[in-house]
C-alpha cells in the first residue's frame, strides 16, 4: 500500500507541474533519462603459457569471444606455471607466439594487463635466483666426515615404522580421515611415506561447477601441534585418474619448533564416492635435501664434541642453494671437504642451514625482506615491459602469501608480515613506475584486506612467523585493490577499500555452471553499491579457463554498469 500510495503521489505531482507549464505557456517536464556509463575496465582473466600453437590458438579464440561480449582488457597470466610472467622463458616460438597475441589482442581492442611477480607461488622466481626462496631453519642435523665427504648420519636418526599400527581404509561415504599423533625433534626434516590403494573415485564436484573428473582423490598431511592446537598443514595430495589402482606416497616437512605432529590419512572432501586403503605409513628423520644459502640463511657446520665452527669454503664447501620442488628420489646433500680441510675422517659434526619453506609441496615462496628481491624487480620490469607492448596497467599477483617471518633476514628487518608486505607491494609499484610513470597498478588484496587474509590469528598464518593483521593501514594507497571471493564477502572488502579512498575492482565469476548463479547475475549490482570502483573481471580458475558464459557476464556489464565515483 505504501508503494501504491508513494507512486500516485508522484504521479499526482508530475501531472500537477505539468498543467502548471502548460498554464505558464511552457512545454511539459520531461523525465531525464539515465545513461549508464561502462565500466572503464571490463576483463577477462586467462592464464596460457602460449607453449603451443593449440594455446596460441585458445587464446586467441578467447580474446576474440570477450570483445564480442563487451570486454576491454585481458588481465594475463602468461606463467608457465600459472603465477604470472616467467622472466626467463620467452624464447624462440614462444617468443613468436607472443608477438601473434599481442596483435591478437589489438586487432579485437583488447588492453593486455600482464600479471606479474607472485610472491606466494614463487616457482618463475626461484628458477631465476634460488636464493630468493623463503626459507625455514634446521638445526643440529647429525653428518658424519668420511672420505672426502660428510654425509647425514642415518643411525642417529628417528625412524618409526608403520604408525598406525596396520592398515587404514577410508572412504567418501563413511570415515573420510584417521589421524595419529607422532613425537618429532625440533628444527628437523621428516620424510613420510605410505603405500595406498584405491577404488571407485568416479567424479567430484566442485562449488558451483560442473562434475569434473577426479584429481587428488586422497592425501595425506603433517600438521604441527602446539598446546593441544593444530597449526600450519602441510599436504602432498596424489593425482589419480578415475581407474582403481595403487601409489606410493611421499611427504617431506620441517618439523620447525614443534616437538609434535599429527600425522592424517585421507578423503578429499570433493569426492562424493571411492575408498583408499593405507598400509605401510612410515615417518623417518632424514638429513638437508634444500640448502637455501644467502644473506639470514647461513650454512654452519661445528663440530659435535667442541662445538667448534668450522670455516666455510677453507673446512667445507657450502651447497649451491636449491629451491626446486622434492621429489619421490630425493637424497640428503653431502657436503664436500677439500683438500687440508680440519675436519678429521670419522668426526661427528652437526649442521645448521636453512630449507625452503613449502606448502603442500607445490607452493613455494619468496623472502619480503631479501634486497635482492627487489634488484630483480627492479631487472625485470624494463623487459616485461616492452614483452608485452608498454602497458599502462600491470598486476600484482600478490595474492596467498603462505610463507613469510621465518629466515634471519625476515627477523633482521624488525618488520612484521604486514609492513614486509606493503615494503614489497611499495617497491613493486616502484619498480614498474620507473619504466612506465603513468602505470596503474593493481595487485590482488586477500594479504591486506581484514576480511579475508589479514585477520589477527592466534596461531599464525600457514607457513608464517606471525600474520599479516594491522592496527592501520600500512599498504600502499595508490594501487588498485582487487577484491574476490562470494557476494557478501566482497561487499565488506569493497566497502572497506572504498572507505579508505582507495580503487577497486571486483574479480568475481568463478567457474559457475548458470547465469543465473549470483557471481554472474550480482556481480555489477554489488561493484555498483561502492564508490570507486573501476569495473569487473571474469575471473577462470579451471584448466584452460571457462568461458561459455562471456556473454551473459558481458550483458549484464552492458544493461547494468553505472561506476560510481569514489569518495
Amino acid at each position: 500500500m505504501k508503494n501504491i500510495f508513494a507512486s500516485a503521489l508522484v504521479l499526482v505531482i508530475v501531472f500537477g507541474m505539468n498543467a502548471v507549464s502548460h498554464a505558464a505557456g511552457l512545454a511539459p517536464a520531461k523525465v531525464p533519462e539515465v545513461k549508464r556509463a561502462e565500466y572503464p575496465d571490463r576483463w577477462v582473466h586467462v592464464r596460457n603459457d602460449l607453449a603451443s600453437d593449440v594455446r596460441l590458438n585458445h587464446f586467441g579464440r578467447v580474446i576474440a569471444r570477450a570483445a564480442e561480449s563487451g570486454f576491454n582488457g585481458v588481465m594475463w597470466d602468461a606463467g608457465v606455471r600459472g603465477e604470472g610472467v616467467d622472466f626467463d622463458g620467452w624464447k624462440g616460438d614462444r617468443l613468436a607466439r607472443l608477438e601473434k597475441a599481442k596483435a591478437i589482442c589489438r586487432e579485437k581492442g583488447l588492453e593486455i594487463i600482464p600479471m606479474v611477480w607472485s610472491v606466494g607461488r614463487a616457482h618463475a622466481l626461484l628458477n631465476h635466483d634460488p636464493t630468493l626462496a623463503e626459507c625455514q631453519p634446521v638445526r643440529g642435523v647429525p653428518y658424519r666426515a668420511n672420505d672426502g665427504k660428510a654425509e647425514f648420519e642415518a643411525g642417529n636418526a628417528a625412524v618409526m615404522k608403520d604408525i598406525f599400527g596396520g592398515p587404514v581404509t577410508v572412504n567418501a561415504s563413511g570415515k573420510r580421515a584417521r589421524s595419529v599423533k607422532i613425537k618429532v625433534k625440533p628444527f628437523r626434516r621428516y620424510r613420510l611415506t605410505a603405500h595406498a590403494v584405491q577404488k571407485g573415485f568416479k567424479s567430484t564436484k566442485g562449488e558451483g561447477v560442473n562434475k569434473v573428473p577426479v584429481r587428488n582423490a586422497f592425501s595425506v598431511s603433517a600438521t604441527p601441534l602446539k598446546a593441544g592446537q593444530n597449526l600450519n598443514t602441510r599436504e602432498t595430495v596424489v593425482g589419480v585418474s578415475v581407474a582403481d589402482g595403487e601409489s606410493d606416497l611421499v611427504l617431506e616437512f620441517l618439523s620447525l619448533d614443534f616437538g609434535e605432529e599429527m600425522i592424517s590419512v585421507g578423503v578429499n572432501y570433493r569426492s562424493e564416492a571411492g575408498e583408499v586403503t593405507f598400509t605401510d605409513v612410515h615417518v623417518a628423520e632424514v638429513g638437508i635435501r634444500r640448502p637455501i644459502v644467502r644473506e639470514g640463511a647461513p650454512f654452519v657446520v661445528r663440530d659435535a664434541a667442541t662445538g667448534a665452527i668450522y670455516e666455510p669454503g677453507k673446512d667445507y664447501v657450502v651447497p649451491k642453494s636449491d629451491a626446486s620442488p622434492p621429489g619421490p628420489k630425493d637424497r640428503d646433500v653431502a657436503i664436500l671437504l677439500p683438500q687440508g680441510s680440519a675436519i678429521r675422517s670419522g668426526a661427528s659434526l652437526v649442521v645448521d642451514a636453512y630449507e625452503p619453506s613449502r606448502r603442500r609441496d607445490v607452493q613455494a615462496g619468496a623472502c619480503m625482506a631479501n634486497p635482492a628481491l627487489y634488484a630483480y624487480f627492479e631487472k625485470s620490469a624494463p623487459v616485461i615491459y616492452e614483452l608485452f607492448g608498454r602497458p599502462k596497467k600491470w598486476f600484482l599477483s600478490m595474492d596467498e602469501i603462505r610463507a613469510g617471518g621465518m629466515c634471519g633476514a625476515c627477523k633482521a628487518s624488525g618488520k612484521n608480515l604486514a609492513h614486509l608486505l606493503a615494503d614489497c607491494l611499495a617497491h613493486q609499484r616502484d619498480a614498474i613506475r620507473k619504466v612506465c610513470p603513468d602505470a596503474t597498478v593493481y595487485a590482488w588484496c586477500d594479504m591486506y584486506d581484514p576480511f579475508v587474509n589479514a585477520k589477527s590469528r592466534k596461531t599464525g598464518y600457514a607457513m608464517c612467523n606471525g600474520d599479516f593483521s594491522f592496527n592501520e593501514f600500512i599498504a600502499p594507497k595508490d594501487i588498485v585493490a582487487v577484491v574476490w571471493g562470494g557476494q557478501e564477502s566482497a561487499s565488506k572488502s569493497l566497502e572497506y577499500f572504498s572507505s579508505l579512498g582507495i580503487p577497486t575492482l571486483y574479480a568475481t565469476f568463478y567457474d559457475v555452471y548458470s547465469a543465473d548463479h549470483f557471481r554472474v547475475r550480482g556481480a555489477v549490482p554489488t561493484a555498483n553499491k561502492v564508490p570507486g570502483c573501476r569495473g569487473l573481471m571474469y575471473t577462470t580458475w579451471v584448466k584452460n579457463g571457462k568461458y561459455d558464459l562471456l556473454g551473459a557476464f558481458g550483458d549484464f556489464m552492458k544493461v547494468y554498469s553505472n561506476p560510481m565515483p569514489a569518495k
